[in-house]
């Protein structure tokens, strides 16, 4: 998105010094609080907006939304180094974050009706959050690379787990992005609007091998299994409910683990064809059959008469039991 210099929102003002000046010479304010008030309260004391309106509605703006080069007209004063035409500041400089100035953006916190007229000028151009309507500048929804709650208008929950989310512009094409990069950004079969940079040097999609986890486009490189399906960038998880496919592998030398396809969740009964020993479901392990290639699950057993046919073979390597064998040998 477009490059933002200071921006400040009622339910978490951030500011960046930039040598702004009020109108009566005195410094601007260069920094706001970076944490959100009490639960419920805004900086005043008042209630912040739950509800604010969807669009902006601009009239009678005199100026404010204008950029400096055109002129900041009755109501508007140029905000030195953003060339952008804010509202006049009054007697004790630009007014802070309230229930009567909520809106703030180019270092000032505005009513609704001056960010309407501010949003919907050139200068709003400049800002993000203006295209995402009042709910976004006050924060109260999802902007960009915001963790998925409620999304502001415009924008997507991207989903990289069940659980969590974050908020993209939807894209099929970069010539719809500021960016100019639209790329499956999270690898999960999503377009959205990323970074030039993740266009100019693309992350590693799910399941592409990998050397360098530092490149999986989300979770981990897997680069070391005896299940060729499990090789490549894979979604980090430490259960099943991390992970769409609601199967997580566990790593057997280390915490955690990463997701994998759901079959690899749903076990095999005795009996039942299998290759690797996590397929075989509680209580039996998978073991060769005699075929060549050919492994069967087989019931768990601590000795022969826990088997129908009286044979339980010794114990599995680091194993307590060992498997009902279908001849004794």
């Amino acid at each position: 998105m477009r490059a933002e210099y200071i921006f400040a929102a009622v339910v978490g003002v951030v500011g960046v010094g930039c040598d702004l000046l009020n109108a009566n010479g005195t410094p601007a304010p260069t920094a706001w609080p970076d944490a959100a008030p009490a639960s419920g309260t805004a900086w005043d004391g008042g209630i912040l907006i739950a509800n604010p309106p969807m669009s902006w509605d601009a009239s009678n703006c005199s100026g404010v939304g204008n950029l400096c080069s055109a002129g900041c007209g009755s109501a508007g004063q140029c905000q030195v180094g953003l060339n952008v035409c804010v509202p006049m500041s009054g007697k004790n400089g630009f007014p802070p974050p309230s229930q009567e100035t909520p809106y703030c953006l180019a270092a000032t916190c505005m009513t609704y009706e001056q960010a309407s007229c501010f949003c919907s000028g050139a200068a709003g151009q400049q800002f993000s959050l203006c295209p995402l309507g009042p709910p976004g500048v006050l924060g109260v929804c999802g902007s960009e690379g915001k963790t998925c709650g409620t999304c502001c208008k415009g924008l997507q929950c991207v989903k990289d787990s069940p659980t969590s989310g974050t908020c993209y512009t939807a894209c099929d094409a970069g010539t719809q992005c500021d960016s100019g990069c639209c790329t499956d950004l999270k690898s999960t079969g999503d377009l959205e609007c990323a970074p030039a940079t993740a266009c100019q040097t693309p992350c590693t999609q799910q399941g592409q091998a990998c050397s360098d986890a530092t490149r999986c486009c989300n979770g981990t490189c897997v680069s070391s299994t005896p299940n060729p399906e499990f090789l490549g960038c894979r979604p980090s998880c430490t259960s099943n409910a991390d992970c769409l496919t609601g199967c997580c592998q566990p790593f057997s030398n280390a915490s955690g683990g990463f997701c994998v396809d759901a079959h690899y969740c749903m076990c095999t009964p005795v009996g039942g064809d299998c290759t690797f020993t996590q397929n075989c479901c509680a209580g039996s392990s998978c073991g060769a059959s005699g075929d060549a290639g050919q492994y069967v699950c087989y019931k768990n057993c601590m000795g022969a008469n826990d088997c129908d046919g009286g044979c339980c073979t010794t114990y599995l390597p680091g194993k307590h039991y060992g498997t009902c064998a279908p001849n004794c040998l």
